[in-house]
């Protein structure tokens, strides 16, 4: 299972809205907990980042453009 399928199933478990049930929540997720693909889940991270490290996360570790991911 991807790490993003993991991160969507976390915001369904958290009960998250469902606006916020999405790729973007799901690549926000990993980038707050610094968790690369091939990375555990137990080696979490808690970084202080904003936004543009977000998107820089999303793009260098999960090949995604956060600005073109539909929120839904």
């Amino acid at each position: 299972m991807s790490k993003i399928k993991d991160a969507l199933d976390i915001l369904v478990k958290l009960d998250f809205p469902r606006g916020q049930r999405n790729e973007r929540s799901a690549l926000c997720l990993l980038a707050l907990s610094d968790l690369k693909e091939d990375e555990r889940w137990q080696d979490a991270k808690t970084p202080r980042v904003g936004i543009t490290p977000i998107m820089d996360f999303a793009r260098e570790h999960y090949r995604k453009d956060y600005r073109s991911i539909a929120s839904e």
